[in-house]
């Protein structure tokens, strides 16, 4: 797998849900980030420890050697889709593999933290 910057940038898209609100978050290599909530767009730094942990359970999960669809049929899922190293996982409520949970909390309270 290729170790460059771009593929260590971390994107993280949430859309859908019962309130249909959109968010994202772009975590750059050197901690740089870009919040957007339902349009409004803010900025925030990471410390190297917090980019680093999130690098590191993203490796650790195996899933982004090639993009993947995981997704079920309903009224009101979110869909999360998340890019790294290359590779696209898109999931929605009920099929986000359990090795992504945490990650994707720890994410989404990055946006809430930070919007």
């Amino acid at each position: 797998m290729p170790d460059d910057e771009t593929d260590q940038t971390i994107r993280f898209d949430v859309e859908g849900g019962y309130l249909a609100l959109m968010r994202s978050i772009v975590i750059e290599p050197d901690g740089r980030a870009t919040i957007e909530v339902s349009g409004r767009t803010s900025t925030a730094e990471f410390d190297a420890d917090t980019v680093g942990r999130l690098r590191q359970q993203l490796d650790d999960t195996g899933l982004f050697g090639a993009d993947s669809r995981l997704e079920i049929e309903g009224a009101d899922l979110q869909q999360y889709t998340i890019t790294y190293r290359g590779a696209t996982l898109v999931a929605t409520d009920g099929v986000v593999p359990i090795e992504l949970t945490a990650t994707f909390a720890e994410l989404e309270q990055l946006i809430l933290d930070n919007r």
